[in-house]
């Protein structure tokens, strides 16, 4: 399986049973089920994809596979409004964030940054944080701290790493959002 071929560090194997995988999900589409369902199959793929290209050092392709599972994702989650999904989505975009930001790409990670926090603070808006929505918010503000940080906007990014680290030592009771 491809996640064999992914655990073995067997990129290009790995990255040839997905995309074949991939190609058969696009020409056939499969009828009857749930729809999310469906999508999240396929956005894991595209994940499990993306990991196989940025092992094999392909940190382009593995941003566009992030992509094609993020707007899986995104999509699905517009549509439904399944705060499952959008967590997903967001956590999909902490990882695009992270990559852009390995390559350089600063103005590209820090957008995928913020496209993680508008999603979290949605899904978050009217409900209590449970531990992962707590996670992604503290993944997300510390992207885009380090972000920040590259991009010589010290004091903002000083903020950003205060305030994860509160929430970090705050535990469970850490507050969402932004807090610039």
């Amino acid at each position: 399986s491809s996640e064999l071929n992914l655990l073995l560090g067997d990129y290009e194997s790995a990255i040839e049973k997905l995309n074949r995988a991939s190609t058969l999900l696009n020409e056939y589409e499969i009828g009857g089920g749930n729809s999310n369902d469906l999508s999240q199959k396929k956005a894991k793929i595209f994940e499990n994809l993306s990991t196989a290209y940025s092992g094999n050092k392909e940190p382009k392709a593995s941003i566009s596979a992030s992509k094609m599972s993020f707007d899986l994702l995104n999509s699905s989650y517009s549509v439904n409004k399944n705060d499952n999904l959008g967590r997903e989505a967001a956590k999909i975009c902490i990882t695009i964030s992270e990559i852009y930001q390995s390559i350089g790409e600063l103005e590209n990670s820090k957008t995928y940054s913020d496209q993680a926090l508008t999603i979290l603070d949605e899904i978050t808006k009217d409900s209590l944080l449970i531990e992962r929505d707590q996670y992604l918010y503290a993944a997300a503000n510390l992207q885009l701290g380090l972000t920040l940080g590259l991009k010589e906007q010290y004091s903002q990014s000083r903020e950003y790493m205060k305030s994860q680290i509160a929430k970090a030592m705050g535990g469970i009771g850490a507050t969402r959002g932004r807090q610039l």
